[in-house]
């Protein structure tokens, strides 16, 4: 059988959960059917999870432009990455060279690659992992929603949130992330033991958040909700987060001069939190930590839900997250396997309600499994994609 080229065009090489999600789709696809590459504008640590399952990864330099939320429109971050806007020669040669069925680029920050294959002759995909929702510079949103449809074929957003911008695209498909559930089930095995070396006892509901924490991805709630907390209802609970704290960013946009990690530490100190929250740093394999919660938070000012209610449910994890701007996410059942609010006010509310319940956050937990089973399979995802593939292969 002959095999068809698979070029993906990552916009960088880090561990995140767009180069996650883009592992378990290699991992999905049919090996006897496509020849997997990955191109990226830089070496780091996502090269080898993507060599681990049959990817073939090639370093070409270009320029990313990003919008999620990106640069302010004054300043020179963002005139630079204007040259993201130009044709890259260099990269059309070295993906051309590859002689690809298809181009897969992974999302939106990669564009330049796309703008670099027009009138190539080659299909081009376009995967849409974030949203426009808050992009600090509005004309950054125009150039990318517009520029998106001229070289793709078929645009595929991860949930209803970030179809935003492509709405009046002809072929345009929601298609979910997707989970390992043989990692899935490691994961709940080693969650005891993992409980246990964290010194958390049964009778503790752990709270956690799994990310790397910012003023966009969570700092601001967690410190805020840990607030709200009686020394009484502390008492019931720890909390686990589990991601890395800048210590370079500036807070100073909230009036506070200091990086994230040194405003959470005063902040543990300051209330004698030490034995409460728990912050293990970045975590390469973060799901035995997201089985080891009871409920998971997510709370990002992108407008958008991201990988860990997909990883949450099929765990049987509960999820509280913040629902996304469109309000028409349906990455979680509201009600069946967590919640979904409208502001963090909202949701420490509940959370307050739901920690007086173990059995109910239990009872969440075991439906959103049974739901992610239905919905977040690696495989069944994989015969989606290929299918597309397959239409336009053909």
């Amino acid at each position: 059988m002959v095999k068809h080229n698979i070029v993906f065009v990552h916009q960088d090489a880090y561990i995140t959960g767009s180069a996650i999600s883009l592992r378990n789709l290699i991992d999905g696809l049919d090996k006897d059917i496509f020849k997997i590459f990955v191109v990226a504008p830089i070496d780091g640590p996502a090269v080898n999870i993507w060599k681990e399952v049959g990817a073939t990864v090639q370093i070409c330099f270009f320029y990313t432009f990003w919008t999620s939320p990106g640069p302010k429109c004054i300043g020179r971050s963002n005139i630079k990455q204007y040259r993201s806007l130009l044709p890259n020669r260099k990269l059309r040669q070295t993906i051309k060279g590859l002689n690809p069925s298809l181009v897969h680029i992974n999302d939106k920050a990669a564009l330049q690659a796309g703008i670099s294959l027009l009138n190539s002759g080659i299909p081009v995909i376009q995967h849409s992992r974030s949203a426009f929702h808050n992009t600090k510079c509005k004309i950054n949103k125009f150039v990318s929603s517009k520029i998106i449809p001229l070289y793709s074929d078929e645009i595929i957003a991860i949930s209803e949130d970030e179809i935003q911008g492509f709405e009046k695209s002809k072929n345009l498909s929601v298609i979910y992330n997707t989970v390992n559930f043989s990692e899935v089930d490691t994961a709940i095995n080693e969650s005891e033991r993992l409980r246990n070396d964290l010194q958390i006892s049964g009778d503790e509901i752990v709270i956690g958040m799994a990310e790397n924490m910012s003023i966009h991805k969570g700092l601001l709630d967690i410190i805020s909700i840990i607030d709200n907390f009686t020394s009484e209802q502390l008492q019931k609970v720890k909390f686990l987060l589990v991601g890395k704290f800048s210590e370079i960013d500036n807070l100073s946009s909230i009036g506070v001069n200091k990086s994230s990690k040194e405003y959470i530490l005063e902040f543990i100190e300051k209330n004698n939190l030490q034995d409460k929250v728990i912050l293990t740093g970045f975590q390469p394999k973060p799901l035995p930590y997201i089985a080891a919660m009871d409920i998971i938070l997510v709370s990002k000012s992108h407008g958008v839900l991201g990988r860990q209610p997909i990883e949450a449910q099929a765990l049987g994890t509960m999820v509280l997250a913040i629902n996304g701007h469109s309000k028409k996410s349906t990455l979680v059942q509201n009600s069946k396997g967590g919640y979904l609010m409208n502001s963090i006010e909202e949701l420490t509310e509940k959370l307050l309600q739901l920690i007086t319940n173990k059995d109910k956050i239990k009872e969440h937990g075991e439906m959103g499994r049974e739901y992610a089973k239905l919905n977040f399979d690696m495989m069944d995802y994989a015969k989606k994609i290929t299918n597309i593939y397959l239409k336009y292969i053909n």
